[in-house]
């Protein structure tokens, strides 16, 4: 921890004075020196703590008490603790005595009054320690700081790193983005898997020097020799993930068919004919035939006096034109028989005509 200066004062003679009052624990020690010029009068100084609730002088806990400072010379006492409330008072007898009181901290924390701390070859530990670096904004950015300050963006969110003279970078947090592919590489050797072991210690046992490109089986891992390390490396099992299952292949050609197999053995024995079962019972005797008999012929009905139901109507018959007579005058010209016929009818329907 860094010491700091905690209280300075001159007093006057013969006055108490509160050189420092504590409001944390803290390692300390008080400085006087003499500043006379002169041998007389003769300084003498008091120190003396008041406890935190103290009242009178029977509870002060004294460091010292009238102890001489010669001319041109100084002290500084002991280390003592002091803790929150104390006060530390100083007197002298002369107002040509200095006091000052130099401390450091009695806490884990570092750096815990602001002042600039360096580091060396040290270990923070343990669950309550804190570090906080100094955060703000960009344009906050300190102008004095130097090449490897690291502080907290509020801008942007993230830890940023000074660089150079004026640039400032990034502290990567988790992944970043991916980078570009990089130049193909140069072609690899093969492996060939020459044994294996039970432990890494009975492979090194029994070759303690690889071969670049001999791998050896430590359970299912491979560990090949890594040259640039001198060193056996574990490159991770031998057999892969499952891949995936490939199409299926072609029918392959029907197979010639096969020798016929061995019967099923011989035929067995022809089993005895079984017994004839009983019959239905015997055949009933046949009835006697029924006789004959016809009876006399009834006297015939009287004659019905009701009207039968009118029969269907018969269907209807072919169409037939009018005929109208007329005389020909060429009927004479006919045969005479049928012109003689005709003449007659005429002259009946002539006179019919007439009135």
């Amino acid at each position: 921890m860094p010491i700091s200066r905690l209280g300075l004062v001159n007093p006057a003679a013969n006055t108490d004075v509160l050189l420092y009052g504590a409001t944390t624990s803290r390692f300390v020690s008080v400085t006087v020196a003499n500043k006379s010029v002169t041998a007389t009068p003769l300084l003498k100084v008091s120190i003396w703590i008041v406890p935190e609730g103290a009242t009178v002088a029977a509870q002060y806990a004294y460091i010292c008490y009238n102890l001489n400072v010669g001319l041109g010379q100084s002290f500084e006492t002991f280390r003592f603790a002091v803790q929150n409330g104390d006060d530390v008072y100083v007197r002298a007898t002369t107002a040509n005595a200095s006091f000052v009181m130099n401390g450091i901290l009695q806490t884990d924390d570092a750096n815990a009054d602001s002042t600039v701390q360096t580091f060396a070859n040290k270990t923070i530990r343990g669950v309550n320690n804190t570090l906080y670096v100094d955060k703000g904004t960009t344009a906050q950015r300190s102008a004095s700081a130097e090449v490897g300050y690291v502080r907290f963006n509020t801008d942007f969110d993230y830890l940023e790193v000074k660089t150079a003279a004026t640039s400032w970078t990034q502290v990567p947090i988790g992944a970043g983005p991916t980078g570009p592919t990089g130049p193909q590489g140069m072609e690899g050797s093969g492996v060939q898997i020459y044994g294996s072991y039970a432990t890494e210690a009975a492979l090194i046992a029994a070759i303690p020097t690889g071969v670049v490109g001999r791998g050896y089986l430590i359970g299912q891992n491979l560990w090949v020799w890594a040259s640039n390390l001198q060193q056996y490396v574990n490159i991770g099992p031998v057999l892969g993930p499952t891949g995936p299952t490939g199409t299926s292949g072609p029918t392959g050609a029907t197979g010639s068919t096969g020798p016929t197999g061995p019967s099923g053995g011989p035929t067995g024995a022809t089993g005895a004919t079984g017994p004839t079962g009983p019959s239905g019972g015997p055949t009933g005797p046949t009835g006697p035939a029924g006789a004959s008999v016809t009876g006399p012929t009834g006297p015939a009905g009287a004659a019905s006096e009701v009207t039968g139901p009118t029969g269907p109507t018969g269907p209807t018959g072919p169409t037939v034109t009018a005929y109208t007579p007329s005389v020909s005058a060429n009927w004479n010209e006919l045969p005479g028989t049928i012109a003689v016929a005709l003449n007659q009818l005429a002259a009946r329907v002539k006179a019919l005509e007439t009135p």
